[in-house]
């Protein structure tokens, strides 16, 4: 037996493509979704130590290295490490390191204190390691640095932030 149906009736309309556009713009706003939610993830890695000061003294042209940064938890690639350069007089050099398998507050020689000592741009530091700045100024006066300028990467996550200790050297005369 069959069953007849009215003119007019949904069971009358053809099905169109519309139900299945729909599913797919919805489908799509999710795959947006979900790579806007993992590019999120991967531009926001957890921040970096930035607390503390480490403060030296030194003659002008000697050398002096100060521990700025050190991770305790994970290891970050140092992409680039950078500082505000309006701080620094005429002569002041700066040079970034990684001390390997030690620390130091400040020094002359972070030989001593590190099994090696290798440039910070490239480099891993992992927990055990630290960032250290080596400073020389050839005339007298004081260079106080707001942390570090960092920009690294943490396993899959990437950023850049202002990080370590405020470093504080007070340049005497020779």
């Amino acid at each position: 037996m069959t069953t007849a149906v009215e003119p007019g009736s949904p069971g009358d309309l053809p099905l169109t493509g519309g139900t299945r556009i729909r599913s797919r713009s919805w489908w799509a706003l999710f795959a947006a979704g979900l790579v806007a939610a993992a590019g999120w993830y991967a531009a926001h890695p957890a921040p970096l130590p930035s607390d503390g000061s480490v403060a030296a003294q030194t003659a002008a042209g000697t050398p002096v290295t100060l521990g700025v940064l050190s991770v305790d938890d994970r290891a970050v690639e140092l992409r680039e490490v950078g500082w505000d350069r309006s701080a620094l007089g005429a002569g002041d050099e700066l040079t970034a390191h990684v001390c390997r398998g030690g620390s130091v507050s400040a020094t002359r020689d972070p030989s001593a204190f590190c099994t090696s000592v290798v440039p910070a741009e490239g480099t891993t530091l992992r927990p055990g390691d630290q960032l250290v700045l080596e400073v020389v100024a050839e005339e007298p006066g004081r260079l106080v640095l707001e942390g570090l300028r960092v920009a690294y990467r943490d396993g899959w996550q990437w950023g850049e932030q202002q990080a370590g200790r405020t470093v504080e050297v007070v340049i005497t005369e020779r």
